[in-house]
């Protein structure tokens, strides 16, 4: 199964440096205005283009596949920043709380939110669910977030199958807005490293 794995289009909060989860806010003008599948890498045929429940995926995904299927997956959603949501850092640089997860390199748990590791467990399990449920599928799409792109691939991506050599941690599997990576799922029961790189996509003009 070959699989498009997608960072939706850019958002003002984005575009701000916000901490973006849970808000449910547009793509911003600029956001959709950059978007375009032409001249990139599509799928043939009928395939499934798997959303969160936010906004920004579905309306990236409206852009770029419009005659898709499209199915919601709440697992999928961006990770919980609590008490963090919607601010950046030269706003929070004086906050303990902010300092404090900074220090434990963002993995403790957010105020009023999610750890990294239970972000990562959630969407593992989201991402799981949706390759079996799939098994039989030649390609599939999941548009999604930066958070959704490096938690699913710290799990399970790598660059080089023949020795486990190229596996990479969270923060190096980060892509811009608007790219994706293609990748050649392989027999998950046989190996926890089971999705092969084929390439980047970029999905912005």
């Amino acid at each position: 199964m070959k699989i498009y794995l997608i960072r939706h289009g850019i958002t003002e909060y984005n575009e701000q440096h916000r901490y973006l989860g849970r808000s449910d806010i547009p793509l911003s003008v600029n956001g959709r205005e950059a978007l375009t599948s032409v001249g990139k890498p599509l799928p043939d045929g009928n395939f499934k283009v798997y959303v969160s429940g936010l906004k920004r995926t579905r309306q990236t995904a409206e852009i770029l596949f419009p005659q898709a299927e499209i199915v919601v997956n709440r697992g999928l959603d961006e990770m919980d920043f609590g008490i963090f949501e919607g601010h950046n850092y030269e706003e929070m640089q004086d906050n303990p709380e902010y300092q404090k997860w900074v220090d434990s390199y963002c993995t403790s748990k957010c105020p009023d939110g999610e750890s990294k590791e239970e972000y990562c467990n959630r969407v593992k399990d989201a991402f799981m669910r949706i390759i079996k449920t799939n098994i039989d599928a030649k390609e599939l799409v999941i548009v999604a977030h930066g958070g959704t792109q490096m938690a699913i691939m710290e799990a399970f991506g790598i660059e080089d199958l023949s020795d486990g050599s190229s596996a990479k941690g969270y923060y190096e599997w980060q892509l811009p807005n608007g790219q994706g990576y293609i990748l050649d799922c392989m027999n998950y029961q046989k190996s926890d490293k089971f999705l092969k790189v084929l390439g980047i996509a970029d999905y912005t003009k």
